[in-house]
């Protein structure tokens, strides 16, 4: 997993998995980090089911190549190449929770959107921004919605 370029460097990691709820998150992290000078970490995981695993025919790359392209889309999307701080892109094969977590030990802060792709239609909070809430080691934001501050 990629670290910040220094350990006083503040981070903001955010989780993306291409729903309109973590592009939200995402845009916040463009909001806040230069508010406080951080780097950001935009993070999207993938993992093969083990039922597919079981077929001699399913290639893992190919869940890899479309996590890393959902991410650069998200991040070109969001910052236009209007980026004024860093961002660094990583893609892991982990659960999203797991990854966040791990993640947040060495992060200001962590973003999430309230609901990714998974989840039913109605739900307030989904399953992996709420077991990040809980389990993370800094403070995480839940985005609702998709308004960003203007400033």
């Amino acid at each position: 997993m990629a670290t910040s370029s220094s350990p006083t460097t503040p981070r903001i990691v955010v989780g993306v998995d291409g729903s309109p709820s973590s592009l939200a998150a995402l845009r916040w992290s463009k909001y806040l980090a230069p508010l406080v000078g951080a780097e950001i970490e935009a993070i999207t995981t993938w993992k093969v089911p083990p039922a597919l695993l079981a077929g001699s025919l399913f290639d893992p790359d190919v869940l890899e190549q479309i996590a890393r392209s959902t991410l650069e889309s998200a991040v070109r999307d969001v910052f236009d190449g209007s980026v004024q701080t860093k961002v660094v892109q990583t893609t892991r094969e982990a659960s999203p929770v797991d990854c966040l977590v791990e993640a947040s030990s060495s992060a200001t802060l962590v973003l999430v959107g309230n609901r990714g792709r998974g989840g039913f239609a109605g739900m307030v909070i989904g399953s992996v921004s709420s077991a990040v809430a809980a389990h993370a080691h800094c403070p995480v934001l839940v985005v609702h919605g998709d308004t960003v501050p203007v400033g």
